[in-house]
């Protein structure tokens, strides 16, 4: 998993019983791959499954489902990947669709009545983001962009109605997830306001 998303360690592995172990590192196998590219393909395809249903499992809103109701929601995901420094969305555009990070970084900001950029945070992988105006129907409310090369998944409004149907535990969650985020974002924001009315006084 480390692997192929972002190099970190997302789990603890225990030995059970007294094992026999093949361990290949990191550098080793890139050096493989050299000599022999279509290797990394197929070992793509072979953890591409497993990584991202690990990437659900770890997720605040997915970690609830079972393996085969998270079977369901990968089918509904589509891949895509972004250059270093792309709008994704902007604010007051309609809400489409929602994402989930596999690697990468993205910023979500916000601009005051000078335009000047406001960030509200910056996501990293298995985070979820553009899901409030998904989930409220409203327009977009805020920005978001990469900060460097990413691998988002995106889903569809359309889908995720249907998966909130399908599993109504996931509405809960959301909502949730939702409300602080919701909550953070006024909080930045008020934070800005005082620091403003701060430099007027000044």
């Amino acid at each position: 998993f480390g692997f192929f998303i972002d190099q970190k360690r997302h789990a603890d592995v225990k030995a059970l019983i007294e094992c026999d172990i093949l361990e290949i590192s990191r550098a080793e196998l890139d050096g493989i791959i050299k000599i022999y590219p279509g290797l990394k393909e197929i070992l793509e395809d072979i953890f591409k499954k497993r990584v991202l249903d690990l990437l659900l499992a770890l997720s605040p809103l997915f970690s609830s489902l079972t393996l085969s109701e998270r079977e369901e929601v990968l089918k509904r995901f589509r891949i895509l990947h972004i250059p270093e420094e792309t709008l994704i969305f902007k604010g007051g555009e309609p809400s489409h669709c929602l994402y989930m990070i596999q690697n990468g970084e993205v910023e979500i900001f916000t601009q005051d009545r000078r335009g000047k950029r406001v960030v509200l945070g910056r996501l990293e992988s298995g985070h979820l983001f553009g899901e409030i105006g998904v989930l409220l129907n409203t327009p977009r409310m805020a920005f978001a962009r990469t900060t460097q090369p990413s691998k988002l998944l995106e889903l569809a409004k359309e889908d995720f109605d249907d998966l909130l149907r399908l599993f109504p535990k996931l509405q809960s969650v959301v909502k949730e997830i939702s409300s602080k985020r919701l909550s953070r974002m006024k909080e930045i924001l008020s934070q800005e306001s005082v620091e403003k009315a701060k430099e007027s006084m000044v």
